[in-house]
């Protein structure tokens, strides 16, 4: 997760012009990696989180399709900028409302984090779908549609990051849990065994 709000802010300081001032223009083109970088992250926190791999291991492998295409747009980027990011874009278009199933899926299945995972996705989703058809030239830029994936990300990084802290309240709750059961098992263990031993 973190490694995707590091690739994803160093995409906003290119994509606002804010980096251009400290790097030269190659540095500056090689870092449009980092837009396909972060939703790569993205998609490994989102198995991680949602535990794909231990529940759903049909949508993990789906996925990863999706990191493969990330990883070739990645490479792609390096070879030729301008068809590398527009296969990105055309990679997000399906990827998030995937992410978006994969979430409502996941909460029809009783999965606990899976509801916060889809409200926080649903508005990160709706961010990037206006910078993406923006910059396929499908919807006309304004100030909303040209910020929009800022402001989605700012919501979606500071939701996320709750949702982070849930799941290690969660883990911490199971964990104490299962030792609890434990001691209350060694305890009946050595009941049985005294009176054994009498």
């Amino acid at each position: 997760y973190v490694a995707h709000v590091l690739f994803f802010a160093l995409w906003v300081g290119l994509y606002k012009g804010i980096l251009f001032n400290y790097i030269d223009i190659e540095m500056y083109d090689l870092l449009h990696i980092t837009l396909p970088a972060s939703f790569l992250m993205l998609i490994l926190f989102s198995q991680s989180i949602l535990e794909t791999k231990t529940y759903f291991p049909v949508i993990h492998k789906m996925l990863h399709g999706f990191n493969i295409l990330m990883i070739f747009s990645l490479i792609w980027m390096l070879v030729s900028m301008h068809w590398g990011s527009n296969i990105v874009y055309i990679c997000i278009i399906p990827l998030l409302p995937f992410l978006l199933f994969t979430a409502v899926y996941a909460a029809s299945k009783g999965h606990e984090i899976s509801k916060i995972y889809l409200v926080v996705l649903f508005i990160y989703f709706i961010g990037v779908s206006l910078i993406s058809m923006l910059a396929l030239g499908l919807i006309p830029y304004s100030i909303l549609t040209g910020n929009a994936a800022i402001i989605g990300s700012f919501f979606e990084i500071i939701l996320f990051s709750l949702l982070l802290a849930y799941r290690i309240n969660l883990f911490r709750e199971k964990t104490l849990e299962a030792q609890n059961k434990l001691l209350e098992q060694q305890r009946t263990e050595n009941l049985r065994l005294f009176r054994t031993v009498t």
